[in-house]
């Protein structure tokens, strides 16, 4: 049974560049790809749908893009939010998100607020994430309450987010960028050509066929 499905949205900058447009485009583009999918995902049944969407690594981005990556998320969940709440789908923002504008993190805790209670399924957001400070930080907040359980500090685990059974990486690039270190150990891994804004639900359809035909022994 699938629970988590994450997705590592990769591969906008260079779908917009093969098509000659900026690279905002591309970003936006990708933002209602999110959406799409994970509307696709919540009609099949998949309890927790998950995207990352700005590492810790992307502020090493020229700023104007930052900038546009911010603006698309901000104006684009505060428009989602009934939708959201219309599908019954919860979201989560997970990662620092005290480095972003302020109406950007207005928009992202209005959206979790007024999702909070829904149950169909949870949407999980990650940005200003990073699988090492994700460690470092529960490691961190373990030791303040001098708690040797640091695992329920993760950013997952504090939300009640379960470990992925299937990470997707779109773009064709065959690495995890930093995403999940600790949580994806025993996930089913799926690394696609396919740019993030040409994700379609076939792609999906195939993947969780073979997911199915996978043996998953756990170390059995």
């Amino acid at each position: 049974m699938v629970m988590h499905i994450s997705f590592i949205a990769d591969g906008n900058r260079r779908w917009a560049k093969r098509r000659l447009l900026p690279k905002f485009i591309g970003h936006k583009v990708g933002f209602d790809k999110m959406i799409s999918i994970a509307d696709y995902c919540c009609g099949i049944g998949i309890e927790f749908i998950s995207f990352f969407c700005f590492s810790t690594e992307n502020w090493n981005r020229e700023q104007a893009e930052i900038d546009d990556i911010f603006n698309i998320i901000t104006n684009n969940i505060s428009k989602q939010t009934e939708h959201f709440i219309a599908n019954g789908m919860k979201v989560v923002f997970l990662g620092d998100l005290s480095k972003f504008p302020v109406d950007f993190q207005l928009s992202a805790n209005e959206c979790m607020k007024k999702t909070e209670n829904l149950t169909k399924t949870t949407v999980c957001f990650f940005c200003n994430y990073g699988g090492r400070a994700d460690i470092a930080n529960a490691f961190r907040l373990a030791s303040i309450a001098n708690d040797l359980d640091f695992e329920k500090y993760l950013y997952t685990n504090s939300h009640g987010i379960p470990d992925p059974d299937i990470v997707i990486r779109t773009s064709g690039e065959y690495r995890i960028s930093n995403f999940l270190l600790y949580q994806m150990a025993y996930a089913e891994l799926f690394f696609i050509p396919t740019y993030w804004p040409n994700m379609h639900k076939g792609i999906i359809d195939e993947i969780l066929i073979e997911y199915k035909n996978r043996d998953r022994r756990h170390g059995k």
